[in-house]
C-alpha cells in the first residue's frame, strides 16, 4: 500500500471516529438534558394538578391519590377529601363526612412523617367490619400495592415527540373499620397510627422479609435472642401468633415513639375503693380494657421491653426523617411490686404497692391486671407521680351507720399477673416484670 493510498485510508478512519463521537456526544447531551427536564417534570408531580394534558396512561389508571372525581374514582362512596398531601380520605359511612374526614387527614399527619406519607394512595372508612374478620376485632388494615403506569412529557425544542416515561408506584391504602361505632377521629386515633406505622416500617426498612431481617431493627430489637418466631409465611400462623409478628411489633414500636398525642392520651382508672369511697359520683363507672389506652395497651406483646426500653430504637425510627432524639431511654426497671392480704369486716382485700422511678406529678402509673393466658383482665388503677403507690384488688367494705356495701371486681376470684406501666410527662414509657399473684 502506497503512502498516499495510506493517508487517505487514515483520513477516512479519523472521521469515521469523529462523526460517532460527535454521535456519542449528541446522545449523551440529549440524555441528559432529558433526564433534568424529567426529573423536574417529575418533581412536580406530587402537588400538580393532574390532567389528561399533563399526565396520561395507555391504560387509563389515574395516577395514585388523585382521583378524578368520586363518581368515577369511589361510585359507591359516601363523601371524600382531598388532601393536602395529594391522597384522599374516602368514606362510606354516613357518620363519617364533610369535616369529619378533614380530621382523619389531620390526625393521620399529627404522626411524625416524612416523604413518607406521599405514597399513600387513599385512607378507607368503612361502617362495618372487615371481609377478612367475622368477630369484628379488625380495626384497620394495610395494604401495599404495586403498579406501573405511564407519564408523557412534551418537550418541545428539544425531541419532536413527547417522552413516555415508564414509573413504578408503591401504593398503600390504610382502611379503617367499624366507624360507625365511632363519633370522634381520638377514638380511632391510635388505629390510625399504628396503621400508618405499618406504613413508615415498611417504607424505610421492612419492604419484605429479607429487607426486615436484615435492618438495624432487627438487630437493635434484639430479636435473635426471642424465643419465638417473628416472620411467618402462611396466614393462620401469622394471625395465631399476631403479638410475636415482627411487623406488628414496628407498628406498636412506632405508635409509641412517634405516634400522635391523642394515639398516646392516657386514661385514669379507679380501684374499688375509690369508687366505693365516692359511690354516689362513680356509680356508673367501667374500667374498659380498651385497647386504644395507650397506658394500658402500649403494645399487644407484653413479655418484651417497651419501645423507650431498647437502647438506640427511638433514633433508629427518628433517622429516617432528619430529626434527633433528644430524649434519654428507659431502662426497664424493678419496681419492686409486693402484695399484702387484708381484711374487713370479714372481707377479704389485697394491696399492692411499688417503688417509684418518677415522682413527677404529671407521670401516670398504672397497674394492669392479667390472666394466666396473658389477656388483660382489668385495668386495676392509675396514680399520678406525686401520689401514694397503691392500688387494691378483691372486697371493698364500707359501712355507712348499720348498712355495710360492698364492691367487688373479680380480680382475686383466680390467680393472676400483674404488670406496672409509668408514662412519663413526656409521653415515654416504662413498664416492669410481670408479677404473679397466687390467690
Amino acid at each position: 500500500m502506497n503512502r498516499m493510498a495510506f493517508e487517505h485510508k487514515k483520513n477516512r478512519t479519523a472521521l469515521f471516529f469523529a462523526i460517532v463521537f460527535v454521535i456519542v456526544l449528541a446522545v449523551g447531551a440529549y440524555l441528559f438534558l432529558s433526564k433534568m427536564w424529567a426529573e423536574f417534570e417529575m418533581a412536580s408531580l406530587i402537588n400538580a394538578d393532574f390532567s389528561p394534558s399533563q399526565a396520561v396512561n395507555k391504560e387509563q389508571v389515574d395516577a395514585p391519590g388523585l382521583p378524578v372525581s368520586k363518581e368515577n374514582e369511589y361510585p359507591s362512596a359516601v363523601d371524600y377529601f382531598k388532601t393536602p398531601m395529594g391522597f384522599s380520605v374516602v368514606s362510606y359511612s354516613q357518620n363519617w363526612t364533610g369535616e369529619k374526614l378533614e380530621d382523619i387527614y389531620n390526625e393521620l399527619a399529627a404522626n411524625k412523617h416524612g416523604e413518607e406519607m406521599y405514597a399513600i394512595s387513599e385512607v378507607m372508612i368503612y361502617p362495618g367490619e372487615s371481609a377478612l374478620d367475622s368477630g369484628s376485632s379488625v380495626a384497620g388494615t394495610h395494604v401495599t400495592q404495586e403498579k406501573d403506569f405511564s407519564v408523557f412529557f412534551h418537550l418541545p425544542g428539544i425531541v419532536p415527540e413527547s417522552l413516555q416515561y415508564g414509573i413504578h408506584s408503591t401504593q398503600s391504602t390504610i382502611e379503617l373499620y367499624n366507624m360507625d361505632e365511632y363519633a370522634d377521629v381520638s377514638q380511632v386515633a391510635r388505629t390510625i397510627s399504628h396503621e400508618y406505622g405499618h406504613h413508615y416500617t415498611m417504607y424505610y426498612f421492612m419492604q419484605n422479609d429479607e429487607a426486615a431481617k436484615s435492618s438495624d431493627y432487627y438487630r437493635l430489637r434484639g430479636v435473635d435472642g426471642f424465643d419465638h418466631e417473628v416472620l411467618y409465611d402462611i396466614e393462620s400462623e401469622y394471625y395465631e401468633n399476631h403479638m410475636w409478628s415482627l411487623y406488628e411489633l414496628a407498628a406498636e414500636d412506632y405508635v409509641q415513639l412517634m405516634g400522635s398525642p391523642d394515639a398516646k392520651q392516657p386514661r385514669e382508672y379507679l380501684d374499688i375503693f375509690d369508687v366505693l369511697n365516692n359511690y354516689s359520683k362513680n356509680k356508673d363507672y367501667k374500667a374498659y380494657a380498651d385497647a386504644s389506652v395507650s397506658n394500658v395497651y402500649p403494645q399487644e406483646n407484653i413479655y418484651l421491653p417497651l419501645a423507650d426500653e431498647v437502647d438506640g430504637l427511638r433514633d433508629y425510627y427518628l433517622s429516617f426523617i432528619g430529626e434527633q432524639n433528644d430524649t434519654a431511654n428507659l431502662e426497664h426497671a424493678d419496681f419492686n411490686l409486693s402484695m399484702s392480704a387484708n381484711e374487713q369486716y370479714g372481707y377479704k382485700y389485697y394491696e399492692i404497692t411499688w417503688d417509684k422511678t418518677t415522682t413527677d406529678a404529671d407521670s401516670l402509673y398504672t397497674l394492669v391486671c392479667f390472666s394466666e393466658n396473658g389477656d388483660i383482665y382489668l385495668p386495676v388503677r392509675t396514680v399520678q407521680g406525686n401520689e401514694t403507690p397503691i392500688a387494691r384488688v378483691g372486697t371493698a367494705v364500707k359501712l355507712s351507720g348499720i348498712t355495710l356495701t360492698t364492691l367487688k371486681n373479680g380480680v382475686t376470684d383466680e390467680d393472676r399477673y400483674f404488670k406496672l406501666y409509668v408514662t412519663w410527662p413526656d409521653g415515654r414509657m416504662q413498664s416492669s416484670e410481670m408479677f404473679y399473684a397466687d390467690f
